[in-house]
């Protein structure tokens, strides 16, 4: 059996929540070192990723949310995404 790369298993959590904020801890959970070089690899591949950042007293929480996948078409416009159990 062959070994998942850190991009498979990054691709498969988002696409787990498609739509959806996936907390950048769940993220840093994989194990994924550079998670931010991963992120670029799936945009590269032609994954449609948008990064939310919410900036407060207590720090700054940030959020991943597939909007698309290679060969769809991205919803622009599309509903505030729900958020994930572990937002908070």
């Amino acid at each position: 059996m062959q070994r998942r790369t850190q991009r498979e298993r990054l691709a498969e959590l988002l696409r787990a929540y498609k739509f959806k904020r996936v907390p950048l801890p769940a993220i840093q959970a994989l194990g994924i070192a550079q998670h931010g070089t991963r992120l670029k690899e799936l945009r590269g591949l032609g994954y449609v990723i948008r990064n939310e950042m919410e900036h407060t007293p207590d720090g700054t929480r940030s959020w991943y949310v597939l909007l698309a996948e290679p060969g769809e078409s991205a919803q622009l416009f599309h509903s505030a995404p729900e958020r994930h159990r572990d937002d908070g």
